[in-house]
């Protein structure tokens, strides 16, 4: 199956952001990702586009998570089969719904239990419409470049989302990039060899190469006692999302990250949840992440097969 890529912005921010990395040191280049056009003042929480105040962001203090049970779903293929059973986690729960995952809201997640995490303006750029069609103050917690693409695609509009800003922990936003040793100052930034880890997005998040890992590092927010990962498969890289076909998959780079960086980040949670006090646990019968990191919980797995086998 041959891919599909994303579109990328016009021509004019293409070759401005060109210009700047020229011109700058690496130090600053993570704020390519916010010009031209756009800025953000962290002190009052307003977010500029084009020179005009398009939105307010919301304080971290204010953001509801459960402290029992935190529901991270991703887009694997296993979600098809499982996503008509979410509502067997019960009550006291937070579901964080990543990237394609925010389709599920209002068919099989209530919006009110419901927080979209999006880290990469690719996914805005190419599935803006599954945003269009969630309903007014949805949580969105975005990262510089997914809020840069949400001003860009929808400027008029951003403001009818109640949005967290998830800042990166390695290179805040107006900031210089942090050295290693700077991170390992930091008291909630956990940083190792192989990983890092935040247990405080207010902070800023640490990437991997998927999504799933900023969902993760939600949970450790609020210190949540159970984290349940579902349609996070790493087993599948080349067949479409559970709300894609052939012929409109968009590209993935898990197959080249699962091993160098994903791997040893999801270990790291692993080590850190349980000094914690908290479990992750992995529902997809298919991903290939190892029990011992995640240990499997059969819940979802289970109700699919009973209602397959009552349905023959």
């Amino acid at each position: 199956m041959k891919r599909k890529r994303y579109r990328s912005f016009n021509l004019y921010i293409r070759l401005y952001r060109i210009l700047y990395r020229l011109f700058l040191s690496k130090e600053w280049d993570h704020l390519r990702k916010s010009v031209p056009f756009f800025k953000l003042d962290k002190s009052s929480c307003k977010v500029r586009w084009k020179g005009k105040d398009v939105l307010g962001l919301e304080s971290w203090d204010a953001l509801y998570i459960s402290s029992e049970k935190l529901v991270v779903v991703g887009s694997g293929p296993s979600l098809k089969r499982h996503r008509e059973h979410l509502k067997l986690f019960g009550p006291n729960v937070t579901y964080a719904l990543v990237n394609d995952a925010a389709a599920l809201i209002g068919s099989d997640v209530p919006a009110e239990e419901a927080i979209v995490i999006i880290e990469d303006d690719r996914f805005l750029l190419k599935k803006y419409d599954i945003l269009r069609d969630l309903p007014n103050d949805t949580r969105l917690i975005l990262s510089l470049s997914a809020l840069y693409a949400l001003c860009f695609i929808d400027a008029e509009n951003a403001s009818r989302f109640r949005i967290w800003f998830m800042d990166g922990a390695a290179s805040p936003f107006d900031t210089g990039r942090y050295s290693r040793s700077e991170m390992a100052g930091i008291s909630e930034l956990v940083v190792t060899d192989d990983a890092c880890l935040s247990k405080n997005l207010e902070l800023g998040h640490f990437g991997c190469g998927t999504v799933a890992y900023a969902g993760i590092q939600l949970g450790f927010l609020r210190r949540t006692k159970q984290v349940y990962l579902v349609g996070v498969d790493m087993t599948n890289f080349n067949l479409p999302r559970f709300n894609e076909n052939d012929t409109n998959a968009a590209w993935t780079g898990l197959a080249r990250s699962y091993q160098s960086r994903i791997l040893p980040a999801f270990t790291l949670a692993s080590e850190v949840a349980k000094q914690e006090g908290m479990t992750i646990f992995n529902c997809s019968d298919d991903s290939i992440i190892p029990r011992d990191i995640f240990p499997y919980c059969p819940l979802l797995a289970d109700a699919a097969k009973s209602a397959g086998s009552s349905g023959d």
